[in-house]
């Protein structure tokens, strides 16, 4: 019995197999055509990309699909596929997207209709594309209101406009507006390696306190400002909590003062040996040269304490008479007073001397205000090699020897003075709001010092 059922199915599904092939096919794989009309001479890049197609059969099979993509040198960039269950004629919607340093150029519309029995016609069309040329780009700040952008006369796709921040780097994207009938708007802004379209993420930008010039270039991406004005001042920052700065300093630069406002009144001690004070600019340009140096923002006596570094530690003066200078003396001199806190009599360390201010090599100064920071009645100071004891200036012949001709002031070398003590010469009275200037010159050798004082 097995055997019989066997042999009367297998006739069977011969009977089905010849019934589905009846079915399914009558001889023909059909020849698909396609015809375009709509399509625009040229676009622009950033343009939706409009036209129709008519669709059929020249052989009547049933369709199935077409496809449309546009390509940028073999590259598809965008696509779309639609259902052609019919003959007829259906509305094709390409993107020609904008990218980074692409010129203009032709692209290629590529459409494939294919019908049930996977027969395809496929046909190429050209597409010459142009980079917009707008009138105008937006940037975006994080803070502030939007800014207009125009085109600078040397590049059509380089725009630029002015925005002010309130510090050195700040950060914004970019907007470029609708360009022609199907344009849209396109928006440049970080991605996750460089400056990518349709996005809005914020770029950092590394400019100036106060003005800048906002730029960008939707050929090439470059933006800025990527770099601070050379001769723009330099925000440093101190507050209460971290008040101390450590770092380079340029002669004639100037530098700006944030954190806490208290720095910038009339109350805050500017030492003139060390920044001259622009009132209205609200800057400081440094007078001593070039160097690492330490700020410390001492707010108990609203006046800052700076010094020479050398490497991590305060500076010392070294043989050839580079480094630093400083004063260690009685408690009749001191800055921003002789009275402040900080002043101890013939204590040592950075929080109680005094460095002079390194004008040039091998050159120190220091300006004391009779009254003020000095004592006019009790002068007994003298100049160190450091922040503490060791090397000292004597007024006696010595490997670290100071001579003057000041009339008013004198180095002691046992003449009843401690040796290079500084002291009042016999009959002189100092008056209150005089400011003197003492300088020591070392191009001749620290055992050659020259010590000259003048009157401001």
């Amino acid at each position: 019995m097995n055997h019989l059922k066997y042999l009367f199915l297998l006739p069977l599904g011969l009977v089905l197999a010849a019934s589905c092939s009846d079915d399914d096919d009558d001889g023909a794989t059909g020849n698909p055509v396609l015809l375009v009309s709509g399509l625009s001479q040229s676009a622009q890049y950033g343009d939706s990309v409009f036209f129709d197609v008519a669709c059929s059969d020249a052989e009547g099979v049933d369709l199935s699909t077409l496809k449309a993509y546009l390509e940028y040198s073999g590259e598809p960039v965008s696509s779309q596929v639609i259902r052609t269950k019919t003959e007829g004629s259906y509305h094709v919607s390409l993107y020609a997207p904008l990218y980074k340093a692409v010129p203009d150029g032709v692209a290629q519309i590529r459409l494939v209709l294919q019908n049930i029995r996977l027969a395809k016609t496929e046909q190429v069309v050209d597409l010459p594309l142009a980079r917009p040329h707008y009138e105008y780009l937006t940037f975006v700040p994080a803070t502030g209101s939007p800014v207009t952008l125009a085109p600078d006369a040397s590049d059509p796709f380089l725009f630029t406009g002015s925005y002010t921040s309130a510090n050195r780097t700040f950060k914004g994207y970019f907007v470029a507006p609708k360009y022609g009938e199907h344009g849209t708007e396109l928006t440049f802004g970080q991605g996750n390696d460089d400056i990518k379209e349709g996005m809005t993420d914020a770029i950092t930008m590394n400019g100036n306190k106060g003005a800048n010039v906002v730029s960008f270039n939707v050929l090439t991406y470059a933006y800025g400002p990527t770099e601070s004005d050379p001769n723009a001042s330099t925000e440093i920052v101190l507050t209460k909590s971290d008040n101390v700065f450590v770092g380079e300093l340029v002669q004639g630069h100037t530098y700006e003062f944030a954190g806490e406002s208290i720095m910038n009144s009339s109350r805050w001690f500017y030492d003139s040996d060390w920044f001259v004070k622009d009132a209205t600019a609200g800057t400081y340009t440094f007078q001593g040269i070039t160097g690492t140096y330490s700020i410390t923002a001492d707010f108990s006596n609203l006046a800052f304490r700076i010094w020479v570094m050398d490497g991590t530690s305060s500076g010392k003066l070294k043989a050839d008479g580079t480094g630093a200078i400083w004063i260690i003396g009685n408690n009749g001199v001191g800055k921003p007073s002789y009275t402040a806190s900080n002043v101890q009599s013939w204590w040592t360390g950075e929080e109680h001397d005094y460095c002079l201010t390194p004008i040039a090599e091998k050159v120190h100064r220091i300006s004391l205000t009779v009254g003020k920071q000095l004592n006019g009645a009790d002068v007994n100071f003298k100049f160190f090699g450091q922040a503490a004891w060791g090397t000292e200036f004597k007024g006696s012949p010595s490997t670290y020897h100071l001579s003057t001709d000041s009339d008013l002031f004198g180095i002691g070398d046992g003449n009843g003075h401690d040796d290079g003590n500084l002291y009042l010469l016999p009959d002189v009275m100092l008056t209150d709001g005089d400011t003197y200037v003492f300088t020591i010159d070392l191009t001749n050798g620290c055992s050659n010092g020259i010590l000259t004082i003048t009157k401001n």
